[in-house]
């Protein structure tokens, strides 16, 4: 022990005259508790001080009772260090100690000119400094560390990996960052391409980067939004290219491109979506770097090009945008279908787009069904669907299309039964096929056509639907048969079983071939009354096609030990 002498005076206190000092242990880990044991001649106040270390748990003053302080402090700094305790004014005692390390358990993750404060908790183990700005593609630094609970460099005996992430989906970032046994730090760096200055989605956007350990035993700080994940901006560059987005409809809520900033390549994640002609959609256009990322502060004029002249009767509006903050929009309508070609023009800088291909539709269906009175659930009528653009044309389109039954009187409510079949293609914009409708009573519907594209919906003419219990049934397969059979031009390799329950009741579904071995078999519990509908794909329990042939199929429906629906039918596959 030695006695030194310190240059504080504190002439509002009496402290007391220190005869000894100890620390036990001298030799601890950061984070243990240790005890500070001090005599004195008198009684009073004591001072203490840790060199070149203010991370410990313990008040700088303490009271010295009948000649004896003991008091119970943490440490949380590792290293070799020493504890002064001041007396009267001009005296002292001090003592050394060694803090070790605990065993690694958090990742902390410095920016390269960013000191590191082990001990320090408050801050995270960090120096505080100006929140960083970067430019878009810059090779940026930093270092990454083992640390203990208390953000002191601990070595591990093991293999340690930590997966890197950010928020920068098109960053320049290796995935791992390896620590073999001994190794407590890291350089890496990561070039970043998606701005934050100016914001490309939202005001509150900033860059993350984090570290996420795979070795069990980590805990804290690993988290992608933890207070001791780095954060910064990176500033996007120099204009340098235009950006055209097939963003919205008219309604501004089909958004059909994405906007990616910091995708060099193409700047969007594409949805190959085609627009109803004769109806308004927007594309956007904005000033990027050459990263993607939008810029503001240019006055460009850009106008919107086409590679052929737009047909008659189609609009584009306003024929040029100022882009002065980067960003804006044309309203267009194509009056007639098919494939377009535009690209955005910079009349003063003489930059171009890449071309955007828009693919034009209809803008409504003809419908016809034959006959237009039918008898519910047995009789097949003709139903074609034709598709046709603005300007009256016929198109080739080729793409989904759902048919629904709705009142004739009321278009907005679905009629009580159902189709044989809702879902068809158009093939060179038609769909001709024969439906059944089923249904436990007299109607009169109207069959609607809509698409996923947008065109309004279509609706027919009446439709009379003739209900005969006589005649009419509860219990309908279609298509039957079914497998590399043609309906109206369209195969079907599944079979649909529909049936109305009187009351709710446990289903099951027998089917068998024609020496009476069973083939497949479906059981629903507790199904409520009304329609229900169950496909079948022509395979067995074990999931394999069944051969060719006729099969018989029992539909049996019990409410405890009573028998509420019982139906029986011979269905045919071919392959």
């Amino acid at each position: 022990m030695k006695k030194i002498f310190l240059f504080f005076l504190f002439n509002f206190y009496l402290f007391a005259e220190i005869t000894s000092f100890n620390i036990t242990p001298l030799s601890f880990t950061a984070g243990d508790t240790v005890i500070i044991s001090i005599t004195a001649n008198t009684d009073g106040p004591l001072s203490f001080f840790i060199n070149n270390n203010q991370n410990v748990i313990f008040p700088n003053l303490a009271q010295v009772v009948n000649g004896v302080y003991q008091g119970r402090h943490v440490i949380l700094k590792a290293g070799k260090d020493s504890v002064y305790a001041a007396g009267p004014p001009g005296t002292g005692y001090s003592n050394s100690y060694q803090a070790f390390p605990e065993s690694p358990s958090k990742v902390l993750i410095l920016f390269g000119n960013q000191g590191h404060l082990p001990g320090d908790t408050i801050n995270k183990g960090r120096e505080s400094i100006s929140q960083p700005v970067y430019n878009v593609g810059e090779n940026v630094s930093f270092i990454i560390k083992l640390c203990d609970l208390y953000y002191n460099e601990s070595q591990s005996g093991d293999t340690v990996r930590v997966n890197l992430y950010t928020d920068d989906p098109h960053a320049f970032l290796q995935n791992q960052i390896l620590f073999l046994p001994g190794e407590t730090s890291k350089n890496f760096s990561a070039v970043f391409k998606r701005a934050t200055i100016p914001y490309q989605f939202s005001s509150s956007d900033r860059r993350h980067l984090w570290g996420v350990p795979q070795n069990p035993g980590f805990r804290g700080d690993s988290a992608r939004f933890n207070l001791n994940s780095p954060y910064f901006h990176v500033q996007a560059g120099f204009y340098s290219k235009l950006l055209i987005l097939e963003h919205w409809d008219s309604l501004g809520i089909d958004i059909r491109e994405q906007f990616d900033p910091g995708n060099e390549n193409l700047g969007k994640i594409q949805r190959l979506k085609p627009h109803p002609s004769g109806s308004n959609f927007i594309l956007e256009a904005l000033a990027c770097d050459r990263y993607y990322n939008r810029v503001s502060g240019n006055n460009l004029k850009v106008i919107l090009k086409f590679e052929i002249p737009l047909p008659g009767g189609s609009t584009l509006t306003p024929d040029t945008v100022n882009l002065i903050d980067g960003i804006d929009t044309f309203t267009l309508n194509i009056s007639s279908s098919g494939i377009y070609s535009c690209y955005l023009f910079d009349t003063q800088n003489g930059i171009e787009s890449f071309r955007e291909i828009l693919d034009i539709r209809g803008s409504f269906y003809e419908l016809t069904s034959d006959p237009d009175t039918i008898l519910a659930c047995t009789q097949l009528f003709r139903f074609i669907v034709r598709y046709y653009d603005a300007s009256n044309n016929p198109t080739n389109a080729s793409h989904k299309i759902d048919i629904t039954p709705v009142l004739a009187s009321d278009t907005s409510q679905r009629a009580k039964g159902f189709l044989s079949d809702s879902v068809f293609y158009l093939n060179q914009g038609i769909v001709d096929v024969y439906l059944r409708y089923c249904t436990q009573s007299n109607e009169v519907i109207s069959l609607r056509v809509t698409d996923e594209i947008g065109t309004l919906p279509s609706y027919s003419e009446p439709i009379y639907v003739n209900y005969f219990p006589s005649l009419g049934d509860t219990f309908l397969i279609y298509p039957n048969p079914f497998g590399n059979v043609a309906y109206g031009g369209v195969k079907y390799d599944k079979m649909q079983i529909m049936f109305y329950l009187p009351e709710s009741g446990d289903v099951e579904i027998f089917i068998y071939d024609m020496f009476g071995h069973p083939v497949k078999k479906f059981k629903f519990n507790t199904l409520s009354s009304g329609k229900h509908i169950v496909t079948w794909d022509g395979k067995n329990e074990k999931g394999k096609k069944i051969s060719s042939g006729s099969y018989l199929l029992i539909l049996n429906a019990v409410k405890g030990a009573r028998t509420i629906y019982k139906k029986k039918k011979t269905v045919s596959v071919i392959w």
